[in-house]
């Protein structure tokens, strides 16, 4: 029992200081790539011998050197551990104010899992057939599952908070490195610390400004992982409640009307946030409406859609049809590609 305790604390602590270690091993491979080469201070027999007619060498013998040394570093440790987070929390407020790390849940609703979504919606009356109605009762299963079942709902929920927690930490320290990158040279100019980033400053800074967009585009995948998987957490619950036994089993039976809901609800297009190109497509005069795949190569495209224009081999055009088709096809996966990682690197709202 001992041993299952002790891997348990071993397996704890490390959940809660690997963010910090591979952060550090990042930052320190990123900067030995472009050639930092920090000095250390040599240490010699004269330093030795000073050490030694120091007054407080015999309380050092007392004591241990062993001790000593093990007690000095845990202290380090910890002083180290209050600047970096102190330091840290400041950098971040400062950076979420200048590049708000926000994402509501409707930005996420073309992530959520069709099956959950079809689950919340069953739970749903025959006449609420509109997507803002699929909203709002998901909000209200989010809101009352947490205080109705507290420890299921947590459990469900605990790897996602983990990995918010652990990206958030990864751009926190991201953003202190790149600030001591700046202020070593410029607090220390003459120190060996601060000749050696003077000597790669640049690269390092490319560098470190990399990890910083890396470690962004890392907490910006985790929101979006976290939100999204709040719909799967919902509907399990829903699975989990006799009360919706019923309305699950006549959803099961007649599934279309739910999932024409579930469809309308993820093409809706939301604009909760000030948008440039609305702005300018409200200008024009045109209709602030998802174009989806009719533009610009939208009726190429539905050529593949269409079965009877498909099977209509006797057509003269249906060569030039099917080859306008795979072009189409072809924009799209590349478009989908560039949207995906766009959003990926939290550069695109999905």
């Amino acid at each position: 029992m001992q041993v299952f305790e002790l891997y348990d604390q071993f397996t704890t602590g490390w959940a809660r200081i690997r963010a910090h270690i591979t952060s550090h091993l990042i930052a320190a491979s990123l900067l030995w790539l472009i050639g930092f080469k920090l000095t250390l201070p040599m240490i010699t027999t004269a330093d030795l011998q000073q050490l030694a007619a120091h007054p407080l060498y015999g309380w050092f013998q007392s004591v241990g050197f062993v001790a000593l040394v093990s007690f000095s570093i845990a202290i380090l440790v910890a002083l180290y551990a209050i600047a970096l987070n102190g330091v840290g929390n400041l950098l971040f407020a400062g950076y979420n104010m200048l590049f708000p790390l926000q994402l509501g849940l409707d930005d996420t609703r073309r992530l959520a899992p069709r099956d959950a979504l079809f689950t919340i919606a069953a739970t749903l009356d025959r006449s609420c057939r509109e997507p803002r109605d699929l909203a709002r009762r998901f909000a209200g299963l989010h809101t009352a599952y947490p205080i109705g079942d507290p420890e299921g709902y947590k459990n469900a929920t605990v790897d996602k908070s983990t990995l918010k927690r652990d990206a958030t930490t990864q751009l926190r320290n991201a953003l202190v490195f790149f600030f001591a990158w700046w202020l070593v040279p410029l607090a220390f100019p003459d120190s060996a610390a601060a000749q050696a980033v003077k000597a790669v400053f640049w690269p390092g800074f490319l560098a470190l400004l990399f990890y910083v967009l890396m470690a962004r585009a890392r907490l910006m995948f985790a929101l979006r992982v976290t939100i999204a998987s709040l719909y799967s957490t919902v509907a399990a619950m829903v699975l989990r409640d006799e009360s919706h036994a019923a309305r699950l089993a006549a959803a099961r039976a007649d599934p279309e009307p739910v999932w024409i809901l579930v469809d309308a609800f993820q093409d809706e297009e939301c604009h909760s946030r000030p948008s440039i190109r609305l702005y300018l497509r409200a200008l024009s005069g045109r209709e602030t409406v998802r174009s989806g795949r009719d533009a610009p190569l939208g009726a190429w495209y539905r050529f593949g859609s269409d079965e009877q224009a498909n099977r209509n081999y006797r057509d003269p055009a249906w060569p030039v049809r099917y080859v306008k088709w795979r072009i189409a096809a072809l924009v799209r996966a590349v478009g989908d590609l560039v949207r995906t990682v766009l959003t990926v690197f939290g550069l695109r709202a999905p």
